[in-house]
């Protein structure tokens, strides 16, 4: 016995096929339309400012140099290439007593390595401890948290011992290379900092100071080894450490994803692309 479809039914089941196959679930097109992450860095120097400091958008280092501002404010955001690490470079100008045509050198200030699947990222940068060496040292830190929002201080510690940072009464433990987003008092716009690190001898106390923040701003505390100012006269280090503290205010976080609502025809809207 053979058996045949009819002409109509057929054609709905072909229809349905071609459907089918010129739309993709609703998933897959929501997962193509989600463009990717931007990536970016700021900069802040522990201890002096630093001209002609550029890097390469191109992941290889060989694309056009991309100018960066290096001092001691925290930087804007710069977009970053994929990748593991962010090689910089340090253009010097030429002598006066150079040759005509004698073009400016460009040499390696420093090469960062950028925590894995950090979107946000600081690179903090202080001086080598071999003064004839160009070469900036730098720790880097992941800046993706959403904790870190208006009344918080982030703390990092971008020296080479355990330090404490207390915050008033606090105290909070933070490693070498470690950060840690804390709570500012609420009720006041003034506040004591006091860091002691860890040495052979037990933790000894090596700064204490006064910070004074709008409670609407968010804030950074970055700590390093004392190191000679490049752009200060040579004079003996007062505290053994490095402070820089900053406030800004908050990046607007992103909205929530939206939830499905259902009408009366059991039609539900689709969630937007983030």
């Amino acid at each position: 016995m053979i058996f045949t479809l009819r002409p109509h039914r057929l054609t709905r089941l072909l229809g349905l096929g071609f459907i089918l196959a010129v739309f993709p679930p609703a998933s897959s097109l929501l997962h193509a339309q989600t463009p990717p992450p931007v990536l970016t860095f700021r900069l802040l120097s522990m201890s002096g400012s630093y001209g002609g400091i550029s890097y390469a958008m191109d992941a290889t280092g060989k694309g056009k140099p991309q100018m960066v501002d290096l001092t001691q404010g925290l930087s804007r955001y710069y977009v970053r290439p994929p990748g593991p690490t962010l090689q910089f470079f340090r253009e010097f100008p030429v002598p006066p007593d150079s040759p005509p045509g004698t073009k400016p050198v460009r040499r390696p200030a420093l090469l960062a390595a950028i925590p894995a699947k950090t979107i946000r990222c600081i690179i903090v940068t202080f001086p080598p401890a071999d003064e004839r060496s160009e070469f900036l040292n730098n720790c880097v830190f992941a800046d993706d948290s959403k904790e870190h929002r208006a009344g918080t201080l982030m703390l990092c510690n971008a020296s080479s011992t355990p330090a404490v940072i207390a915050v008033n009464d606090s105290q909070f433990p933070v490693a070498v290379g470690g950060s840690q987003i804390v709570p500012l008092p609420a009720d006041k716009t003034d506040f004591m900092i006091r860091i002691a690190l860890q040495k052979r001898a037990g933790w000894q106390e090596a700064y204490h100071g006064e910070l004074v923040c709008d409670p609407k701003l968010r804030g950074y505390l970055f700590i390093a080894d004392f190191s000679h100012d490049p752009d200060s006269p040579r004079s003996h280090a007062s505290v053994p450490v490095l402070v820089n503290a900053m406030f800004e205010t908050p990046l607007p976080l992103p909205p929530p994803p939206k939830k499905k609502n259902h009408d009366q025809s059991g039609a539900s809207d689709q969630p937007s692309s983030p």
